[in-house]
């Protein structure tokens, strides 16, 4: 037991900083995966060291939240770029979320729990699905996002989605650890051990490969046009008179687009004053819009917008009273981002509103409770938005194709996400407005992100980012084109449509929810088992 015997504070703080550089580095986009799969077992051997020698549930939580700061700051650095305020939220209070599962399971040790490890494991899980699903949902860091560099190894995330990535790799950390500790306990390793190591990490790659190269895409096409205009956020998009965007972004259009092109895909936001919803049909850059296209009878074009509409305040949720303004003429309204369909069908112009919008950044999640932060955080072009509740998710071109806009963070939930595939969209579009930050970080692991949601519900994904990525997706998750250029390009590819759906499509997050469930109820017994022995003394 050379390294459990090790009492000095400098090995354990070795073990965290060792942590958060493995789980840091094998994050997206670089390309070291592999070191994911053993980035926890210094945690685990943190946790067994500070047990040994009986050092304080402070010391064992203090040495795994450095490893965790450090792993969010070497993978969302990027964030900074855009607010020091919000990044540094991030850097604070994600990490102590991280340590929910880990109390968890030094909780159920003390407590002589047969098999904490695999309750562990449901913890973690449970963990990730709250993250997922809280008011100020952060799902970024979910483990099974972290192969997203490697498509052709989870190509049976269309069964099991992220979850079962974060499955895959927290068991992988748990028999590595279990392995390393019966190495240097014993001197020698289990038989059964090494074949559990040994079929947990290879099966599942294995038949990830087989459906990879067996995966037939299908015949039916559509032709895609996707815009990177490189227009600074900062300084230019929201000063910007909305007749010069749409004639930049027209331009771009015109430019790769041919008389098959059946969509042409701009990014979020692309027009920040976008307008009144009650008035798109005489919107006057609308209909120009229309008239520059009419030459092309097939082509939809995706247009994000900010954009405003009158409302009641009694007809709204509770929550989005708090973002309700008044025009000069005391007329409430509210203020929402989303997308648009332009076509040559004018009778009907399809929008849907951002639902996952960025916290603290786009909207304030529980405003009653941090209306103090209303004035201290930056939000995104000034805005506090809203969520229409009757939202379009499915849009039909002209050529009866069905499609779904996704707004940039939306991307980030595949339980979202699938909903779209499931009533129908036969291929998916992200619009992003990335020009917030000045490298292409973030841009590059919202790219690899977006190959998982195509993997999920096996449908290609085009996206057009204001000066992040863009690009082209297949079914299979590969990236098919990338452009990350500070300068404005069109990109244009051919498309393959799928209407099938997935089984992870029709069923969502289950692993989440079997994972929630079970901690609950280990939780619940805990706790009875605890106040059978207080009543029993």
């Amino acid at each position: 037991m050379i390294l459990l015997n090790a009492k000095p504070m400098v090995k354990l703080l070795f073990l965290a900083i060792a942590s958060g550089l493995l789980l840091g580095f094998g994050w997206p986009p670089y390309l070291f995966m592999p070191l994911l799969v053993i980035g926890f077992v210094p945690i685990l051997l943190i946790e067994q060291i500070t047990r040994n020698f009986k050092y304080s549930m402070v010391s064992y939580l203090g040495f795994t939240y450095l490893a965790f700061v450090i792993w969010n700051v070497l993978t969302c650095s990027w964030i900074y770029d855009a607010s020091a305020l919000n990044a540094s939220l991030i850097f604070v209070i994600n990490p102590l979320f991280t340590l929910l599962p880990f109390i968890g399971l030094r909780l159920l040790i003390k407590n002589n729990k047969k098999n904490p490890y695999l309750a562990f494991i449901a913890f973690y899980l449970a963990y990730e699905y709250f993250m997922t699903n809280m008011p100020f949902a952060y799902p970024l860091l979910n483990l099974g996002n972290g192969l997203a560099v490697y498509p052709m190894l989870v190509q049976w995330y269309e069964y099991t989605g992220v979850f079962g990535g974060s499955l895959w790799l927290m068991g992988l950390n748990v028999v590595i650890y279990k392995l390393l500790f019966s190495f240097f306990a014993e001197r020698k390793i289990p038989n059964y051990l090494a074949f559990l190591t040994g079929s947990i990490l290879f099966f599942p790659l294995l038949l990830s490969m087989l459906i990879y190269f067996n995966y037939y895409e299908g015949n039916r096409t559509a032709e895609v046009v996707t815009i990177h205009p490189s227009i600074d956020a900062r300084t230019e998009k929201y000063a910007a008179k909305t007749t010069d965007l749409v004639e930049q972004y027209l331009d771009l259009t015109l430019s790769a687009a041919t008389v098959n092109t059946d969509f042409v895909v701009w990014p979020e936001s692309a027009l920040p004053k976008g307008g009144w919803l009650e008035d798109l049909h005489t919107n006057e850059e609308y209909i120009r819009i229309r008239q520059e296209i009419a030459a092309f009878g097939r082509m939809n074009i995706m247009v994000g917008l900010i954009a405003h509409k009158l409302v009641s305040p009694a007809g709204e949720k509770e929550t989005d009273k708090f973002f309700i303004k008044q025009t000069a003429d005391k007329q409430n309204y509210a203020t929402y981002t989303g997308g648009i369909q332009l076509s040559q069908n004018w009778n009907k112009i399809p929008w849907r509103s951002k639902e996952k919008l960025v916290p603290f950044e786009e909207r304030l999640p529980y405003p009653r409770f941090f209306s103090f932060m209303n004035k201290l955080l930056k939000t995104n072009g000034g805005f506090s938005f809203s969520i229409f509740d009757r939202n379009q998710n499915v849009f039909q071109s002209n050529t009866q194709i069905k499609s779904s806009y996704i707004i940039c963070y939306e991307s980030l939930f595949g339980d979202f996400v699938r909903n779209f595939s499931k009533e129908g969209a036969e291929i998916l579009f992200i619009g992003l407005n990335e020009s917030w930050y000045k490298n292409v970080k973030g841009g590059r692991q919202f790219m690899h992100i977006a190959g998982l949601r195509a993997i999920e519900n096996r449908r290609a994904v085009a996206r057009s980012s204001n000066d992040g990525v863009s690009g082209f997706i297949s079914q299979r998750g590969d990236i098919l084109q990338q452009y990350e250029e500070f300068n404005p390009k069109a990109l244009r590819s051919t498309l393959k449509l799928n209407r099938k759906t997935t089984f992870y499509s029709q069923y969502g997050d289950y692993l989440g929810k079997i994972a929630a469930i079970l901690a609950f109820l280990i939780v619940l017994s805990v706790i009875y088992n605890y106040g059978k022995i207080i009543i029993f003394k």
